[in-house]
């Protein structure tokens, strides 16, 4: 729900309330998954510019606006969990994406996203 919540908000002008609005009516989530879910995408957009610049940092010749929106908001979320969520072990915030990705990306996205948040935590021990 937060990929799909991310994906609204970056393609429109939609604000989260907006697109959680929208979205809530296709998922079936009890309060805890649904609180999770707003946390996630919340966090991310909180600090979306910090984890643009990072994304670009990491991806070699890739701007972020260039990354399928697929990707980046994935990375987006990646970045965020390890940067800000330290509840949420490192290995599982980035095979969690990486999932995702197979399911919503392209064949290239899960190597693409695993590349970048594994390089991300070797370079910082995601410490920023």
């Amino acid at each position: 729900m937060a990929l799909q919540v991310l994906f609204q908000v970056d393609l429109t002008a939609q604000t989260l309330d907006q697109a959680f609005d929208g979205t809530t009516q296709f998922h079936n989530l009890d309060p805890a998954q649904y609180q999770f879910a707003r946390e996630l995408a919340k966090g991310v957009l909180d600090h979306l510019v910090e984890l643009d610049e990072v994304a670009a940092g990491l991806s070699k010749d890739w701007s972020v606006y260039r990354m399928p929106v697929i990707d980046r908001n994935l990375i987006r979320m990646g970045l965020y969990e390890i940067k800000y969520r330290p509840d949420i072990p490192f290995n599982v915030s980035i095979n969690e994406v990486v999932e995702l990705g197979k399911l919503y990306g392209t064949d290239n996205t899960p190597r693409f996203i695993n590349g970048i948040l594994g390089n991300y935590v070797k370079d910082t021990d995601g410490t920023g």
